[in-house]
């Protein structure tokens, strides 16, 4: 096992005393491999990666965030955070025609292209959001709105409103919709810590995902030495 994922169990699941004491050299030999893979790859695509990652913003000079949604400076070509779009024409019928409100706008770990994610609806006056996503693949055919369906997020230079319970759990939602995968209580606390959202203790988060498993939205997976959630079949509609 490597060093990243001594401390990645570290945080997830406790260490023993043993494991305690050699934390230290596990975090020192994860940021010397970090140091040299950033002095391998060069300045430009170490400022690359700057652009696109989400960091805080004090470290973009003010540039916008993962946690408002998008790339700190959006392409006109793709999605933008904060703002709703629509694949009709003014001719199509309602219950032929999709509202898609962006959240955020990532890039896939793997392949690298572009991935906005937020909430879908169709046209029709009873219709309810969902989450969903769009890759930029599909962006040909949507066009942005004058005025966005939903409420837009705080601006960049102004101090980020903190989500509600309600608001983190939908967007823990369209996260996990997005990446897939297995989500324990590590998981998600250290997705949260990425996206700078205010502490939140570990109580808090096991409530949010067992809410979404009642919701059913996640699968739970409680075995005898670990639990984990997953998607539901059709979990985000």
């Amino acid at each position: 096992m490597s060093a990243a994922e001594h401390l990645a169990e570290a945080i997830d699941v406790g260490c023993s005393r043993d494991d305690h004491d050699h934390i230290g050299g596990h975090r020192l030999e994860v940021l010397e491999d970090a140091a040299s893979w950033l002095a391998s790859v060069g300045e430009t695509d170490a400022a690359y990666l700057l652009r696109t990652c989400d960091v805080p913003t004090s470290a973009k000079e003010g540039k916008g965030t993962g946690t408002t949604g998008g790339e700190p400076t959006p392409d006109a070509d793709f999605f933008q955070a904060g703002r709703t779009y629509t694949d009709g024409t003014g001719y199509t019928a309602p219950e032929v025609t999709s509202y898609f409100h962006v959240e955020h706008v990532t890039r896939h770990p793997e392949h690298g292209h572009r991935r906005a994610i937020g909430w879908i609806k169709s046209g029709l006056t009873e219709a309810k959001w969902h989450g969903s996503f769009v890759d930029e693949g599909d962006f040909a055919g949507w066009t942005e709105l004058d005025k966005p369906l939903l409420t837009a997020p705080a601006v960049a230079d102004t101090p980020a409103r903190r989500r509600t319970d309600a608001e983190r759990r939908h967007w823990l939602l369209s996260v996990i919709i997005s990446e897939r995968g297995q989500w324990t209580v590590g998981r998600v606390k250290r997705l949260y810590g990425r996206h700078c959202e205010a502490h939140v203790l570990r109580s808090t988060i096991r409530r949010e995902l067992a809410a979404l498993h009642a919701a059913g939205e996640l699968v739970l997976h409680d075995g005898s030495d670990r639990r984990y959630y997953t998607l539901a079949p059709g979990g985000g509609r």
